[in-house]
């Protein structure tokens, strides 16, 4: 009986191993969606080719998304219960890690192609000036 019932907690222990924990989203041009559960959504910039590396763009709780060939768009929710909006303009032509001589200079350029967090009269404003055709449900 201990044989069966150890046998029966292995087989457990190696389906749960073997459980994909991680969801990703390919978002375009190295922006990817990463969802390790439901409280831990965020975007990155993959700095390497199977995007086991990155720079946080969009910090985790991502609670909506949507994104076309030129920008993303992201709405989170702050420790304080508040909503804040991103605009990513992934017009980037930023180097892969392995080809930056500065990491300092290459978050900068990255930097540069964010605008947020903002409040939803900032984003809006945004939106309307970039003529950035994306919304929320």
């Amino acid at each position: 009986m201990k044989k069966i019932i150890l046998l029966f907690i292995s087989i457990a222990i190696i389906n749960v191993s073997c459980l994909n924990l991680w969801g990703e989203t390919d978002l375009g041009n190295n922006f990817t969606l990463i969802e390790a559960d439901k409280d831990d959504i965020s975007i990155i910039y993959c700095t390497t080719n199977n995007c086991t590396s990155g720079i946080t763009i969009v910090p985790s709780k991502v609670i909506d998304y949507k994104f076309n060939s030129k920008w993303i768009i992201a709405k989170t929710q702050s420790d304080s219960d508040s909503i804040l909006y991103w605009i990513i303009d992934k017009n980037i032509e930023a180097p892969k890690e392995s080809d930056i001589s500065s990491k300092l200079l290459f978050e900068k350029l990255i930097d540069s192609h964010i605008t947020g967090p903002v409040n939803l009269s900032e984003f809006q404003k945004e939106l309307v000036n970039r003529d950035i055709d994306l919304t929320f449900k």
